[in-house]
């Protein structure tokens, strides 16, 4: 997807606001006009369009279940319904992977031309992990 067409996507996609999160790109087509749903749904499969509508679902849904814990404490329903939800919200939450900071891959197997070349390689000439016993 070009730069300038996924640029115009997404500043339409951030105008329909909360709404666009679970729109499908169908919806967002009929929505917006001179787009197409092959448009969208290149957009809508984009990683980092896909990672921040996690993020943002994972948000609205922690909220969601915090306020329902809260309208139980305060006296609220205490129905079984309300708690299946609950357990569903903390099942979807958890499904969710979250990131806890950068992977490294600990590896003896020399690299391949196209790796050396990565700009992110940094290769090390001694084993740093090796104990004299």
């Amino acid at each position: 997807m070009n730069k300038e067409l996924k640029d115009f996507l997404w500043e339409k996609f951030e105008e329909l606001g909360q709404n666009a999160l679970t729109m499908t790109h169908y919806d967002l087509a009929k929505c917006i006009e001179d787009t197409t749903k092959d448009e969208w749904r290149d957009f809508l499969n984009e990683a980092d369009v896909a990672e921040y509508i996690r993020n943002e679902m994972r948000i609205i849904s922690d909220s969601i279940q915090k306020r329902m814990i809260t309208d139980i404490i305060a006296g609220g329903d205490r129905s079984v319904g309300r708690a299946q939800i609950i357990n569903t919200l903390d099942k979807i939450n958890d499904g969710v992977a979250k990131k806890d900071g950068p992977i490294f891959i600990y590896s003896y197997v020399p690299l391949d031309a196209q790796q050396t070349q990565a700009e992110n390689t940094i290769k090390l000439n001694k084993d740093i992990f090796k104990r004299k016993l």
